[in-house]
């Protein structure tokens, strides 16, 4: 604002001496023109100087919008993030609840496994006495056993003829105890 006045008041003086020494002006001539020429500097100043700040807010709102949206752009990524870290979060609760039912059921099923085998062991082997023989579930055990086609052949037979003379039921009971590993 300084240099504005210094520069308004310089060029009053130049154009007063201009008008009095080179034209031949009378102060008053040259004061009169040089009021006129004064008014129309500083309409044009204050024209500059209107425009300049309207150039100014003009800027500065530009800027504050920019701020803005580059907060809001801020604030968006950062929920984001956070909602990215949350899903990621549960996925790993949800993995590692699924490693642990996988773990339960894995142990369920060798638990089942276990008690199955030893049903199976335990009436098979009660089918293998004197007291728990069963012809019928014997020949079926037999068939679904993985023994050669010649050994269930054999082994049948063998059941079949127990049926008929129950004096060899003791030696074909020690004989499938044999091959059927029991």
């Amino acid at each position: 604002m300084r240099a504005i006045v210094i520069l308004i008041v310089a060029t009053i003086l130049g154009f007063f001496g201009y008008q009095y020494l080179a034209n031949g002006k009378t102060p008053g001539v040259a004061f009169e023109t040089l009021t006129g020429a004064a008014t129309e500097i500083a309409g044009d100043a204050a024209t500059v100087a209107t425009d300049a700040v309207s150039e100014v807010t003009e800027s500065a709102t530009d800027m504050a919008d920019d701020a803005a949206a580059a907060t809001a752009a801020a604030q968006v990524k950062a929920i984001a993030v956070a909602e990215a870290a949350v899903l990621l979060e549960a996925a790993d609760v949800e993995a590692e609840l699924a490693a642990n039912v996988a773990i339960v059921l894995e142990e369920a099923v060798a638990e089942v496994s276990g008690e199955e085998l030893k049903i199976t062991n335990d009436g098979s082997s009660n089918l293998l006495t004197l007291d728990g023989f069963n012809a019928e579930k014997v020949l079926e055990m037999i068939l679904t056993s993985d023994l050669s086609d010649e050994q269930i052949t054999v082994l049948s037979n063998s059941i079949d003829a127990v049926k008929d003379d129950p004096s060899q039921l003791e030696a074909t009971l020690d004989r499938l105890k044999d091959v059927l590993g029991r």
